[in-house]
């Protein structure tokens, strides 16, 4: 449980960090922060989580075929939709950072 809690708290952290550096790179470039910055912020710090949860979890076996191959283990598929999940969660902060920074070049 505890771990769940630290998991779903760091990369909603790191979404708002990676969607936050994103807006900045638009804005610096003289363009309007988009939704695809949201998406990539969410995606990319789902991501980034997914391959921590398999190493925290694994750790150096996550190297061996016998990892990916083992049929007690999630293998690719339940890797790919823990990252599909996740990355839907923290599209929702990244979109309010996103909509933060919209407003911001309104004003």
């Amino acid at each position: 449980m505890k771990f769940n809690i630290i998991y779903f708290g760091l990369s909603m952290a790191l979404t708002a960090i990676l969607a936050a550096i994103t807006c900045r790179r638009q804005i610096a470039r003289k363009q309007q922060p988009s939704s695809g910055a949201a998406y990539g912020g969410a995606f990319s710090a789902a991501a980034i989580a997914v391959i921590f949860s398999i190493f925290y979890s694994a750790g150096a076996s996550a190297y061996s075929l016998d990892f990916w191959t083992n049929p007690a283990l999630p293998g690719v598929g339940g890797y790919l939709l823990q990252w599909a999940l996740t990355g839907l969660i923290c599209v929702v902060p990244a979109a309010f950072v996103v909509v933060k920074f919209q407003r911001k070049i309104r004003q």
